[in-house]
């Protein structure tokens, strides 16, 4: 089977297209949107960059979501 590239970018457009009316249905059964809440332990600049894009993919598709920073300590 031969190798295939793939378009990440244009893969996520899709999945995003085809995730919200489903998340647009659960939140009128549910009468809220769905929710992400993400605890971020320390200051790790890779894994708050990582975070962040996931919140904005959530957001983009109708999910709130809530991101907590605490210290390490």
């Amino acid at each position: 089977m031969p190798a295939q590239r793939l378009d990440g970018r244009a893969l996520a457009k899709k999945i995003e297209s085809e995730l919200t009316p489903k998340v647009a249905a659960l939140t009128s059964t549910i009468g809220r949107p769905p929710r992400l809440v993400v605890v971020l332990v320390g200051n790790v600049a890779a894994s708050a960059s990582y975070v962040k894009s996931k919140a904005a993919a959530a957001k983009r598709v109708g999910i709130t979501a809530d991101v907590f920073s605490v210290p390490e300590s």
